[in-house]
């Protein structure tokens, strides 16, 4: 295509087709710069889930929200010069985007107002920082000869990093909160069959933090499905205590197994 036009001109083919994709990282809260009341420390979130401190909690990622709701408006201003149909297309994708946001201001709402789903989320953070830490620990030995040894010496040097060790990513708990309403309500609309139901796809190059965001959700199911033991009377009972709360199928055998050592971590807990 040429400058200033909008009809290619020319087609050309290869026999190899090469393009290079740049590497995308989620930035880290440090890399992002401070925001007044964001809380990412995942020890810090379980400590905030407790009903003394629902407004506190309530609050902490309310700049979550609020940031994205700001970028979401700059793009509609910036979409403003775009010929019609863009635009109606545009428009469209904001829209999809707010309702994620919105969406995300609805799983604080429901965590200040459920007891029990305040519960399984001060258990999903605290299971996700012992998982973090024990994930790190697992990698800094990693090719020692003295096991215990070098157990005890990654198992100090994690520890003394404190929160900075098992921090969440800020797209990490803005994800979490997506689903906290419907996990919570059988009967909301997204888990339904209907026009209204939803499937939520978290679309992340490998190594951008996308694992640790589903295991915190799948956490939080976990904890939520314990907590509520058996829902419903009759033909309709459903215990939280059986049957499948999460599937998880990995393509790639080398990704398979480094999950599942995720996974195991975030399931059987760490070994101090």
């Amino acid at each position: 295509m040429r400058d200033e036009e909008r009809n290619a001109h020319r087609l050309t083919t290869t026999w190899l087709p090469e393009y290079d994709v740049r590497a995308t990282t989620a930035p880290t809260a440090e890399e992002q710069g401070p925001r007044r009341g964001l809380e990412l420390g995942r020890d810090e979130l379980a400590a905030l889930a407790v009903p003394a401190r629902r407004n506190q909690l309530s609050a902490a990622p309310a700049p979550l929200a609020g940031d994205y709701g700001t970028w979401l408006a700059q793009q509609r201003h910036k979409a403003g010069p775009l010929p019609d149909d863009l635009r109606a297309s545009t428009d469209t994708a904001i829209d999809q985007a707010t309702d994620i946001r919105d969406r995300t201001t609805l799983g604080t709402d429901r965590l200040v107002a459920d007891d029990t789903a305040l519960e399984a989320f001060r258990s999903a953070n605290r299971a996700m920082a012992l998982q973090r830490r024990d994930t790190a620990i697992a990698s800094a030995r990693a090719g020692r000869e003295d096991d215990r040894a070098s157990y005890r010496e990654a198992y100090d040097a994690i520890r003394a990093k404190g929160e900075a060790a098992a921090s969440w990513r800020p797209f990490q708990p803005a994800f979490v909160l997506f689903d906290p309403d419907s996990l919570s309500r059988p009967e909301h609309p997204h888990r339904g069959t209907g026009h209204h139901a939803l499937v939520d796809l978290l679309f992340f190059p490998t190594g951008g933090g996308e694992t640790e965001a589903c295991l915190g959700l799948a956490a939080y199911t976990f904890a939520l499905r314990r907590l509520r033991g058996t829902i419903g009377s009759g033909t309709e009972a459903r215990s939280g205590e059986a049957g499948v709360g999460v599937l998880m199928r990995h393509t790639l055998r080398l990704l398979t197994a480094q999950q599942f050592q995720h996974t195991a971590a975030l399931v059987s807990g760490p070994r101090m």
